[in-house]
């Protein structure tokens, strides 16, 4: 009896592993582009500016599903910024409060992108100072971009109205999407520090413009141009 068993629960984890792989880790290549013209980043043009990758976390980085996670350090004459932080040094202690099945969601996803180095250290590794910062950019609101701003001294976000009303959505906090304390960080929904203006770039139809020069895709994810910032 305890055989038959011990060979039924063996048969369902198998069957159960299988359908993981298939159905969330399995992924077929994507389709060529078609043809379009690409603009390629001339950074060296803006005297001063630099960008540097800063890893905060990765996880199964030897599969082909692995993920990072970090923020871009933007050295730029009229005040350095970060393009994204990375998830928060605190997030166990911010997802304990949610029903356990999205606990137990958000544990065993982004919870593997996790910091081990909070973000102003890894800053300070680096020769930037965090008090110094003067922005920060979120590509969105998701909990494995905005953590990071948990860690860092209190400094101007900038995020569109679209992206503020997405973030404060009760319904979109309880599924974990974004951490409600990441929001005490944003701007208020009313008072929004980026500009939505639909306009066409390269393969995407439509997208936010940021300062009319960088552009942010529909769907809310950044595509920010490297020749084209112009801060003031």
């Amino acid at each position: 009896m305890l055989k038959r068993l011990a060979l039924l629960l063996f048969a369902f984890v198998a069957v159960g592993a299988v359908a993981l792989y298939v159905l969330y880790f399995r992924r077929r290549p994507l389709p060529a582009a078609t043809p379009h013209a690409r603009i390629a980043p001339l950074i060296s043009t803006i005297p001063g500016l630099s960008a540097c990758w800063v890893e905060t976390a990765k996880t199964f980085s030897g599969f082909s599903f692995g993920s990072t996670a970090g923020s871009v350090l933007v050295k730029h004459p009229a005040g350095d910024l970060l393009i994204d932080t990375g998830n928060s040094s605190h997030y166990d202690q911010e997802i304990s409060g949610f029903p356990f099945a999205t606990w137990l969601k958000l544990k065993s996803l982004a919870g593997q992108l996790k910091p081990k180095v909070p973000l102003p250290d890894l800053l300070r590794r680096i020769g930037e100072d965090p008090a110094k910062l003067r922005w920060a950019i979120l590509s969105h609101a998701h909990l494995d971009h905005a953590g990071g701003l948990t860690d860092l001294p209190r400094l101007p976000v900038l995020l569109t109205r679209e992206e503020l009303q997405f973030a404060a959505d009760p319904s979109v906090q309880a599924r974990g999407y974004v951490i409600a304390v990441h929001t005490q960080k944003f701007p208020p929904v009313a008072a929004p520090t980026l500009q939505f203006e639909p306009a066409p770039y390269e393969t995407l139809t439509r997208a936010p413009i940021f300062t009319k020069t960088a552009r942010w895709s529909l769907c809310r994810y950044a595509v920010i141009r490297p020749e084209a910032w112009a801060f003031s």
